[in-house]
């Protein structure tokens, strides 16, 4: 009886020592390699946005499928444990090569689910002897816990860090050496060139889960990025180069991904994402920042089908700075090009709206234009005259011919934007 009664002992502490040392771990691999041994069994360990952070005896398997938020039958499942806080046992998933069943356990602190720990068994149902429910429960008192410990500690920082890009994009710095020393002093080189992008998020999901959302997003792809929460439902996103360097059509492919991301997950959300220059100095913050809220300002505006925008395809509508201007140039486009459009309706083959832009595009040369658009010469004087006949241009006139070419720069733009997410 005495044995008995020291190994209960002896057990009790090894469990508290394990709790401590999970509290403590920074990674969540390594955790789940430890909770693996001792139960032996396979271990995973993932966010509430389904990224896993660790695993034990659990093959590779592709990055970013994530079959419980589009299959209606594991869905249920996901509902069932983010409602009820409880744990749930799921049957094993042959279609998804997993050929155990498991019992997922919320990882809760308040009334918040901050991830899942997974446990996999070969029987179905999952059995657990008292003692290894016992761990169960002071490993995920543990977990809750450490995700209370690591929260507050990244706040910290991280309220520090947004506090200071807040004073990059606003210039609200006394100096040059000022800044870099705040900047290495969190540990950011900010020599490193970084891409700013602007997420505007319309929905139902509170600032602390879109945060985490855009977080688990971005770490899940390798991504070197700081997410700032910059006003209700408006985010800074500065993606660092520091680990590769990035074209920014690898950039824009990211931030159609988000925002497909969003549209995909979190139904009843609309993310809106824009991009500025590339931050090569410490004065391109700014810049940058207040290219892509114009680039917003447009997006919002124009309201097109894509949600995604880098400033620099804005071009000369770039020069406008209030939304109110981007309406009034988009009503311009359209009252000076009206009238071929609805000619264009109804006689589509004739194509005399894009003969006229490729005319003022070539500077009203006939014969440039023909060679532009491989007609014959008399053919492009023929619509030439219809296109008269029914706007009354005067070619001749220097600020007619700017304001076509206005028109059309902006009627491209549209196009392009509402295009570019296909």
């Amino acid at each position: 009886m005495a044995n008995k009664d020291h190994t209960q002992v002896y057990l009790a502490a090894s469990i508290d020592s394990l709790m401590l040392s999970i509290i403590n771990e920074t990674n969540y691999q390594d955790i789940s390699e430890i909770l693996g041994t001792i139960l032996d069994r396979p271990i995973l360990i993932e966010d509430n946005f389904f990224r896993i952070l660790g695993k034990f005896s659990i093959p590779d398997d592709s990055a970013f499928p994530k079959p419980q938020l589009t299959d209606p039958y594991l869905k249920e499942f996901v509902s069932r444990v983010q409602n009820r806080k409880l744990p749930m046992v799921i049957p094993p998933l042959p279609q998804y090569g997993v050929s155990q069943s498991r019992v997922v356990y919320p990882i809760v602190t308040g009334d918040l689910i901050n991830g899942c720990l997974h446990i996999f068994d070969k029987r179905n149902p999952p059995l657990f002897s008292d003692e290894e429910n016992n761990t169960i429960s002071k490993v995920l008192m543990a977990l809750s816990i450490k995700a209370l410990k690591d929260d507050a500690v990244i706040g910290t920082r991280e309220k520090m860090i947004g506090h200071l890009y807040r004073k990059l994009i606003f210039q609200e710095y006394q100096s040059e050496r000022v800044i870099q020393e705040t900047a290495l002093f969190l540990n950011l080189n900010l020599s490193i060139p970084s891409w700013l992008l602007f997420v505007h998020i319309e929905g139902s999901l509170s600032s602390v889960e879109l945060i985490k959302a855009l977080k688990s997003f971005l770490v899940e792809r390798d991504m070197d990025a700081k997410v700032i929460n910059h006003q209700q439902g408006q985010f800074l996103i500065f993606i660092s180069e520091n680990r590769q360097a990035f074209k920014k059509v690898a950039i824009m492919s990211l931030a159609h991904h988000l925002m497909e991301h969003f549209a995909n997950y979190y139904p009843g959300t609309v993310c809106y994402i824009t991009l500025g220059r590339k931050c090569i100095t410490t004065g391109d913050y700014y810049k940058s920042y207040h290219e892509a809220l114009k680039a917003l300002d447009y997006l919002k505006a124009s309201n097109p089908e894509s949600k995604v925008l880098s400033f620099d395809s804005l071009g000369i509508i770039g020069l406008v700075t209030l939304p109110e201007d981007v309406q009034q140039m988009i009503s311009f486009s359209e009252r000076i090009l009206k009238p071929l459009m609805e000619h264009e309706e109804s006689n589509p083959s004739m194509k005399l709206l894009q003969t006229l832009g490729h005319f003022i595009r070539n500077d009203c040369q006939i014969k440039k234009t023909a060679l532009d658009m491989y007609i014959h010469v008399n053919t492009l004087r023929y619509r030439l005259e219809k296109i008269q006949e029914i706007c009354q241009f005067n070619f001749e006139d220097a600020e007619v011919k700017f304001e076509l070419f206005l028109a059309f720069k902006i009627l491209n733009l549209m196009e392009t934007v509402k295009h570019s997410a296909k």
